[in-house]
């Protein structure tokens, strides 16, 4: 599993009137961390921990989408980091940091081995578009990340981002295009 080795750390604090959750990127301020109801909208009204539900899945999707910078695997993932580390965080106020994180993915890792296939390319090789029934046949693009979705590998989704900021997603026999929605540092 290659992951992006972003140092950040999100703070969440729930002082009984509602849930709010930050995040510092290489010792900068903290600044609130989006609800990225664009990728999936669970829960519009905010976040929350300590139990299986939307608010829950809404901060999941959020850190991840943060964290690997890909909406794509973010959307993928939040299910499985949900149960494996939202849901079980009793405290009010609470950190995770870039490195929990991954070791929650190494936990992940060992019972979902198929996990392990995922990669998040800073420089991915440039690629080109040759399935035809895409608009964007023949165009280039840099390969973003490999995003499995169970045991087998013909199910991995294949995200490029194109010469012009669109991001191309290949996943079965599925083809859709977007305007990129990837974190910079």
């Amino acid at each position: 599993m290659m992951l992006p080795s972003r140092e950040r750390i999100y703070y969440g604090f729930d002082d009984g009137n509602g849930a709010a959750v930050f995040v510092s990127a290489s010792g900068q301020q903290m600044a609130p961390l989006p609800l990225r109801c664009d990728i999936v909208n669970h829960s519009p009204t905010g976040f929350a921990w300590g139990y299986a539900g939307t608010g829950p899945a809404q901060l999941a999707l959020a850190i991840l989408a943060d964290y690997f910078g890909c909406a794509h695997a973010a959307r993928a993932l939040h299910q499985l980091f949900k149960f494996a580390a939202i849901s079980g965080i009793q405290e009010k106020h609470w950190s995770m940091t870039g490195r929990d994180i991954a070791h929650v993915f190494e936990k992940l890792c060992r019972d979902h081995p198929w996990l392990d296939r995922l990669t998040l390319f800073e420089d991915g090789t440039t690629m080109q578009v040759v399935d035809k029934y895409t608009e964007r046949s023949g165009e280039f693009g840099r390969l973003a990340a490999v995003i499995p979705h169970d045991q087998s590998e013909a199910n991995d989704e294949l995200v490029l981002i194109l010469n012009d900021g669109m991001e191309v997603t290949l996943y079965r026999d599925q083809v859709s295009a977007r305007p990129v929605q990837w974190i910079r540092d």
